[in-house]
């Protein structure tokens, strides 16, 4: 009879540490999103795009879009949005080729997409509510790529300019400390 005592006092031990030990599964919560409009104004970027891409990241997926509108933020061409893996971290779950209208935040550098908002396929978005975006082709984005390019070539022959212009007027003269 000690024998079986003992053994099930060691085993009761041995599964209640176990249980113990055992990391629990955390679901998704979130807080019911609000109208289009509320989450507009909550959201640092919301654009309409194409899914050209799908990336592993650390933890969940970086995927790549191609900007048709937007309705908020700098977002023209391309733009790459995290999301997590699904299931209990609140995961969007993207597909390749698939248009998405995107409610993204800011964070640090990265913009993250969860299924806590209104991110969703665009056919069943409601888009009327966001009121006109701003629409850009790809000739405008190539035209915009362009004009970066030549002003920053601009500004950096200006500073060398200016630097060499200083650097001769500030020149210690000859027979001069």
């Amino acid at each position: 009879m000690k024998k079986i005592l003992h053994f099930f006092l060691i085993f009761s031990l041995l599964a209640s540490s176990a249980m113990l030990s055992t990391p629990r599964a955390q679901a998704c919560s979130c807080v019911r999103p609000g109208t289009p409009a509320e989450e507009l104004e909550a959201s640092d970027v919301v654009f309409s795009g194409q899914v050209v891409g799908i990336d592993h990241a650390t933890y969940g997926y970086d995927v790549t879009l191609q900007v048709h509108e937007s309705w908020k933020g700098e977002v023209k061409g391309k733009i790459t949005v995290h999301t997590g893996m699904g299931g209990g971290d609140c995961g969007f779950n993207f597909e390749q080729g698939k248009d998405y209208l995107v409610y993204a935040s800011q964070s640090d550098e990265n913009y993250g997409v969860s299924i806590c908002g209104l991110t969703g396929l665009l056919a069943d978005s409601d888009t009327e509510s966001l009121g006109i975006g701003q629409i850009l082709t790809q000739e405008e984005d190539a035209a915009l790529k362009k004009m970066n390019k030549g002003l920053m070539t601009g500004a950096a022959v200006l500073t060398l300019v200016l630097f060499g212009t200083l650097g001769v007027l500030y020149a210690p003269k000859k027979g001069q400390k």
